[in-house]
């Protein structure tokens, strides 16, 4: 089926970032701490999370960036009477052929086992994107871009069922300061389960406001 639901999402990462060969493009690593509200029509998406995280990356020759992090975490949803605790696994590169024009795909595992009765799950599957960069100047803002991004999951449950979760979209971010952003998107998501009574089709629209500190 399709649903229409309204979602509003909070979230917060911080940690500081250490080089571990003194030099500004070398191996970076960044313990981390995130937050996450969600407010949600349907109550069963609603709820928060907090993780603490420890991510890897490194800049190689020719523009190329790996990446790698670990989380671990709860969730806590409203309409459950049990949280929940995950394991976030995540493995990324990114290509820069030109400084404005950035390539990527990621790999991510998702591991989610319920306090009392709730479905154990875990979700894997590859996430692929572009980014094109704009030199602002002339719209009297700062640098602004156009993503794109097409990610391709499954999802197994305990119980026996499994999701197929398919999603791409694309978005326009436009830094009005030069660590103040907003960012506009629109995206599709298609779920075809095991079990159809799951199947799900959304259209999101979202406006995004942040700030990088």
């Amino acid at each position: 089926g399709e649903s229409d639901d309204n979602q509003g999402i909070f979230r917060m990462t911080t940690g500081p970032a250490f080089s571990l060969d003194g030099t500004a493009f070398g191996p970076r690593l960044k313990p981390y701490l995130e937050y996450q509200y969600i407010e949600d029509d349907d109550d069963q998406d609603s709820g928060q999370s907090v993780g603490l995280g420890l991510e890897y990356s490194q800049l190689l020759t020719s523009g190329v960036t790996l990446e790698a992090a670990v989380e671990r975490g709860i969730i806590d949803r409203r309409n459950l009477a049990e949280d929940s605790d995950f394991g976030l696994v995540r493995l990324g590169a990114s290509y820069r052929p030109t400084p404005d024009l950035t390539i990527g795909i990621r790999a991510r595992y998702l591991d989610e086992d319920f306090d009392g009765l709730g479905d154990d799950r875990e979700r894997y599957g590859v996430r692929l994107g572009i980014r094109k960069g704009f030199d602002g100047t002339y719209l009297g803002m700062q640098d602004w871009s156009i993503s794109a991004f097409l990610r391709l999951e499954q999802e197994d449950f305990d119980s026996g069922r499994s999701d197929d979760l398919n999603s791409g979209g694309i978005s326009v971010k436009s830094y009005l300061r030069e660590n103040t952003y907003i960012r506009t998107s629109f995206s599709v998501f298609d779920r075809d389960s095991s079990f159809n009574v799951f199947d799900d089709q959304d259209t999101f629209f979202s406006i995004e406001a942040g700030v990088d500190f």
